[in-house]
């Protein structure tokens, strides 16, 4: 055991080796029900290392690892490994295990999707799809949204349109 004035959560290594996530002072054993419940940063300091990884497997084994550890990936973890994905195909089947985790996606997400379509021959319907899905969900588009839509069109009657919406 270590000592040190900070409290494991603390820890600066723990970034890299996030044993003591536990919040276990005595011991770097599993999570028990006596232990505190988990913050924001430790869940942060999980999703540091999530970053750093430069393939989605290497991210799904660090979320098989934090559920390991009693902690399950909010939606800032789902949005890094749905980041890591090119196609949209790939970033729907994200999307659909987030819900089954019962993780809803946020506006992060959505626009995370919509940026997929960008290169499609049909980027502006495609992404006015996602934006309907978006909405459907209960999720407000914000200003990446909007920003994002308007970038698929290439006419300026089409950008007035989209201006026009917005309003």
């Amino acid at each position: 055991m270590r000592l040190s004035l900070l409290p494991p959560i603390m820890q600066v290594d723990d970034v890299l080796e996030p044993r003591m996530m536990t919040m276990d002072y005595q011991s770097e054993s599993p999570r028990s029900r006596t232990q505190a419940p988990l913050t924001v940063v430790q869940i942060s300091k999980w999703n540091k290392r999530m970053i750093k990884c430069s393939h989605s497997d290497d991210m799904r084994r660090v979320m098989s690892e934090m559920r390991a550890n009693g902690v399950e990936p909010n939606v800032i973890t789902w949005n890094i490994l749905l980041k890591s994905f090119q196609s949209p195909e790939n970033m729907r089947g994200v999307l659909a295990e987030m819900r089954e985790a019962g993780v809803q996606p946020d506006a992060v997400s959505w626009n995370t999707l919509m940026v997929s379509y960008r290169s499609s021959p049909r980027a502006s319907v495609d992404m006015r799809a996602v934006m309907g899905e978006m909405q459907a969900a209960g999720v407000v588009p914000d200003v990446a949204t909007w920003n994002t839509l308007m970038s698929s069109y290439s006419e300026p009657a089409d950008l007035r349109g989209v201006m026009q919406e917005m309003q």
